[in-house]
């Protein structure tokens, strides 16, 4: 671990050095888009940032994947932030036109997936499982429920309530910010009420990079302003703070530092990170078609890698390198079924 953490900083240095030199050689950097087309290869590289996390936990104590172990919830918050960035978008543009069918057209694209999913999974649960009910969902607390239906979904839960909160924000508010601060409001209030709830820490820590990707949006113009004159130093900055986070993260997870010193500084990584994404994206779009095409089945592989993760732990410790390939190849092929299957679907059901 410690020699991939010396090569990782290296990098990064490497790229700060690089950056530096661009800006006292004078050279013309052009900023791009932030659009959905440029964050493709992003969500490409997050969802197979979240498989190798995932990899980590099911083989805790294997060193092959100890160093992504503790960047599940900042992996999430980009996913996050970019789920708010383009609600947002997507209201400015087109305004109250926009929440027409919001509901049936957002829960129509999430549910389908994620219940063929959980079919999937429960049936498979009944095939191995000798003592395996369904009806035992009603008696766990709610993290467990959601796990057993399926492993590491929660986050449709958490995408789910927040459409509503975002729909019923923009029809009860009377203008943007006020829109804005309500959803702050509501994320506040949800922070508060899975912390009552005792729900895993992942329920909650990266609630608020939603509301961020808004504000992100609703003030972007005047950002872009500022970083188009000053992308190079505002990269340095962000690869200098993305460094200070990574160079921490192991030590928060364990609980070197004090517990309310460890929520702040997750915060802080939470918000970090995201823009950092952005900011590489203003500097430069990633030019892969394989990135691409992942990136547009990123929430089918969010949804399938937990059940692969689990499925394929049995070959961790006698084969590490076996199991990485094998479980991300497997999520991949995974998560094009189950696109392919609810295409079909939703074609069909466009011609009835």
């Amino acid at each position: 671990m410690i020699e991939f953490n010396v090569i990782f900083i290296l990098l990064f240095l490497g790229v700060i050095v690089k950056l530096l030199v661009m800006k006292n050689r004078g050279n013309v950097v052009c900023i791009n888009d932030f659009n959905v087309q440029n964050t493709l290869p992003v969500r490409g590289i997050l969802a197979l940032s979240i498989i190798v996390h995932h990899l980590s936990i099911f083989g805790y104590g294997c060193g092959s994947f100890l160093p992504f172990y503790s960047w599940g919830v900042y992996i999430v918050s980009v996913f996050f932030f970019l789920t708010g960035y383009g609600l947002m978008v997507s209201y400015i543009k087109k305004g109250q036109s926009y929440l027409k069918g919001f509901i049936s057209h957002r829960f129509f694209k999430l549910l389908p997936p994620y219940l063929l999913c959980v079919a999937l999974y429960v049936v498979y649960q009944y095939m191995t499982i000798d003592d395996f009910s369904i009806l035992s969902v009603l008696t766990k607390d709610i993290d467990k429920a959601v796990n057993i239906l399926l492993p590491t979904s929660w986050f449709v839960v958490v995408i789910l309530i927040f459409y509503l909160a975002f729909y019923l924000s923009m029809k009860l508010g009377k203008s943007l910010p006020v829109n804005i601060i309500i959803l702050v409001g509501w994320a506040v209030c949800y922070y508060f009420a899975v912390k009552y709830l005792n729900l895993k820490e992942y329920w909650y820590m990266s609630i608020f990079a939603l509301n961020l990707g808004m504000v992100f949006a609703y003030k972007e113009n005047i950002l872009k302003r500022y970083i188009n004159q000053h992308l190079v130093e505002s990269e340095v900055v962000a690869l200098l703070l993305f460094l200070i986070v990574y160079v921490f993260i192991p030590y928060i997870d364990d609980s070197i530092v004090p517990l309310h010193l460890g929520y702040k500084y997750k915060l802080f990584g939470v918000t970090i990170i995201p823009l950092f994404v952005v900011l590489l994206t203003y500097g430069g779009r990633i030019h892969s078609k394989w990135l691409d095409a992942l990136g547009k089945k990123s929430y089918e592989i969010y949804l399938v890698q937990g059940f692969i993760c689990q499925l394929y732990y049995g070959y961790l410790y006698s084969s590490p390198l076996l199991y990485f390939v094998s479980a991300i190849g497997m999520s991949v092929v995974m998560a094009y079924v189950v696109s392919t299957i609810c295409d079909s679907l939703y074609s069909k059901t466009r011609l009835s």
